[in-house]
């Protein structure tokens, strides 16, 4: 009885795993489609290769196990240069996960796991210097002399105070295009400014509290003072449309930098 027993649950698994797939396609926007295979018996499952594509460029690969993320993935650039790769496990992510910045260089690196990193963090700037480390067995952050602008520092207060690298920056309500769209909307160019042709970028910075309000403003990069006080006057319009940034699944307070751009 227990050899029956046995042969009918190998029988099962064999069945189980040996399943026939079919593959989707599925246009997710203008911009986006999205390439996968699901079981033939159940076509909400998600099994085998996973590719995500942005306007005919592979954006993210991986693959699915039973409709749980399982195996590397990997995130890509619109250039073919990786943004991230690494493990998952019935769908959480384990072992060595590394970002990278647009040109190639390590952008972060270190352990998962069950989604959670463990150890010590480590955090690059664009030119792959280590700039900051973080234990997470001690929850202590290290910061390298390589930091020369302080105001890069993004999150304030908490655990993770002094931390610059986001798992999720804040953002605006409507997008980065919608962002755009109110500041040429609502700037309004000083005269002086317009009579003497005053061309250039004034970056103006809050920070991005509970709810979407932001506080203390201030011009990081100026050109001249009515452009800089405009610039500001806009940032502050925007208060209470804003969503937190998110660092291991919490809400953050954090820094944002917004550059404007004035004239041609």
């Amino acid at each position: 009885m227990k050899k029956l027993l046995l042969t009918i649950i190998l029988l099962s698994s064999i069945f189980s795993n040996g399943q026939s797939i079919k593959k989707i396609k599925n246009q997710i926007s203008n911009d986006q489609k999205e390439i996968y295979y699901v079981l033939e018996l159940n076509d909400t499952m998600k099994h085998g290769v996973y590719e995500l594509y942005q306007n005919k460029w592979l954006k993210i690969k991986g693959e699915y196990n039973n409709g749980k993320k399982s195996g590397v993935w990997k995130e890509f650039i619109y250039n073919g240069n990786t943004l991230s790769e690494g493990k998952y496990d019935d769908n959480l992510k384990i072992s060595l996960w590394v970002e990278y910045h647009y040109n190639s260089k390590k952008k972060s690196e270190g352990e998962y796991e069950k989604d959670k990193r463990i150890g010590t963090w480590k955090f690059y700037n664009i030119n792959g210097e280590l700039v900051q480390l973080y234990d997470f067995v001690n929850d202590k952050l290290t910061t390298t002399d390589v930091i020369e602008d302080k105001s890069s520092i993004g999150v304030r207060g908490g655990k993770y105070d002094g931390l610059i690298f986001l798992d999720k920056n804040p953002s605006y309500d409507s997008g980065p295009t919608g962002l755009l769209k109110f500041i040429s909307s609502n700037f309004q160019n000083p005269n002086n400014a317009r009579e003497e042709k005053i061309n250039g970028k004034v970056f103006v910075s809050a920070i991005v509290n509970e709810n979407g309000i932001l506080s203390d403003f201030k011009v990081e990069k100026g050109l001249e003072k009515s452009i800089d006080e405009e610039a500001l006057r806009i940032l502050k319009l925007t208060s209470g449309k804003w969503t937190q940034g998110e660092f291991e699944g919490e809400k953050v307070v954090s820094k944002i930098a917004i550059p404007i751009m004035i004239g041609n």
